[in-house]
């Protein structure tokens, strides 16, 4: 975030809304937090960086669920941040995440967000200068409440997709894209009985080049996989148990082995632990590894990076349960030997986590 080639952290603080961020010293350990306010009672959920303004400067933008609204924060130099504006998404929509593209084709990001309340998903679609448009609206089936969103092209059309997880429906959704600004009619994949679906990514798996779709379903404590088509459509869901109560929230994905066949991450908030999948590269995945957070952490969001520079993938979570960031440094066996804690602010309540070098140090 301040280019000196050390990761740092951002993580989004629910309950004392803000963002954290945290500098890397690119040795493993980290400096105290930086605060930056996202508007009174906005409760933010979901944060994600890019260069919107073209500056080749990482830019911060976050999803607030309780102002129903994203903010853009436009980075600077030395890794601090200026909140520019706040982009409505509608009144009582509860935004509760968001990722970017460009969807229009025209070489600027825009930001496709995911409403809990509103049933429907939004685009805000850029100018190019770190300015966006009034936000459209794209049906995502009455009465649905889109918990999280991912986007990709399913139809290897070269134009971008957006797949969603809706909790009411019980099912995951999928826009087609056409590349100037509207989609198809929503294409529905019912999940399982109570499954509570709380996110969805993609990645392949298979090494088919198609995308293929995995979910974390909170109700029934398991992920489950879709492995994608060439025609856009997807095959029936093979599930992996994360364990009984333990209530997986997130996954990020990465080859954290460096085997070249990719991994499932999974925040287990319910028994408070992280899982790991472990790919085969045909779609199949081994059964689960624990890596405790301790009691009471509640791990909420899990992504990976390379912390101390010994080209071994780390681990990252935000712990809401304990107000703080934990990191497991990764090893040349694949394992995790050694935790350290960062705490975020008293009562913050840390929900999601970001990585990148946001002040330019080496």
């Amino acid at each position: 975030m301040n280019n000196d080639s050390c990761m740092d952290i951002i993580v989004a603080n629910q309950v004392t809304n803000n963002i954290g961020q945290i500098f890397g010293d690119g040795n493993g350990s980290f400096g105290n937090i930086v605060s930056y306010s996202t508007g009174f009672e906005s409760y933010p959920q979901y944060a994600a960086a890019a260069d919107f303004n073209k500056d080749n400067l990482a830019d911060i933008v976050v999803a607030n669920f309780g102002n129903g609204d994203v903010v853009v924060f436009l980075g600077y130099k030395n890794g601090t941040f200026l909140l520019v504006t706040t982009y409505s998404t509608g009144s009582g929509t509860g935004t509760l995440c968001l990722k970017f593209e460009d969807f229009n084709n025209d070489k600027n990001i825009d930001i496709v967000v995911a409403n809990l309340y509103s049933g429907y998903i939004g685009i805000l679609f850029e100018f190019g200068d770190g300015s966006f448009a009034t936000i459209v609206l794209y049906s995502s089936g009455l009465n649905s409440s889109i918990i999280w969103i991912d986007v990709g092209d399913f139809n290897n059309d070269t134009r971008l997709d957006i797949v969603f997880a809706d909790q009411a429906d019980n099912n995951v959704g999928i826009l087609l894209g056409s590349g100037i600004k509207t989609f198809g009619s929503q294409k529905p994949l019912p999940m399982s009985n109570n499954s509570t679906l709380s996110s969805v990514t993609l990645a392949a798996f298979n090494r088919d080049h198609y995308l293929d779709i995995v979910v974390t379903n909170n109700g029934t404590n398991n992920i489950g996989i879709l492995l994608g088509h060439e025609d856009g459509t997807f095959g029936n869901m093979t599930t992996y148990s994360t364990e009984q109560y333990s209530e997986p929230l997130s996954i990020t994905v990465a080859d954290i082995d460096s085997d070249g066949f990719l991994n499932i991450l999974v925040a287990n908030s319910g028994t408070d632990n992280i899982g790991i999948f472990l790919g085969k590269g045909n779609g199949n995945f081994a059964t689960m590894k624990q890596y405790s957070t301790d009691t009471g952490y509640r791990p909420l969001s899990i992504t990976v990076s390379d912390f101390n520079n010994d080209k071994w993938l780390d681990i990252v979570v935000a712990n809401s349960g304990t107000n703080s960031v934990l990191i497991l440094a990764g090893s040349d066996n694949g394992t995790y030997p050694n935790q350290e804690t960062y705490f975020t602010e008293y009562g913050s309540r840390p929900n999601w986590i970001i990585v990148g070098n946001f002040n330019n140090d080496s």
